[in-house]
């Protein structure tokens, strides 16, 4: 899981109720978030706010991005046909 904010608490609360805590990492903020979005499978956007995500050149190629509808999210993620 990359980066931080205020539910960071609660999902690493779900995420050791949940037995998970062997499967996922929580890193916290990183400057580069393009670069680990690059290398994974599927790509989630919570929320929107502080660092919203900004595709770019060769961003997230062969990943699956997965996102709500707030914020830009809606505007580069088309439903069911890029995310």
């Amino acid at each position: 899981m990359v980066g931080d904010g205020p539910l960071r608490n609660t999902l690493e609360a779900q995420t050791r109720a949940l037995g998970l805590s062997d499967s996922v990492d929580f890193v916290g903020y990183q400057p580069n978030g393009h670069r680990w979005m690059s290398r994974a499978k599927v790509v989630v956007i919570a929320r929107s706010g502080r660092g919203s995500l900004r595709a770019g050149r060769g961003d997230g190629r062969g990943a699956v991005p997965v996102g709500t509808a707030v914020g830009a999210i809606p505007e580069f993620l088309d439903d069911r046909r890029t995310g």
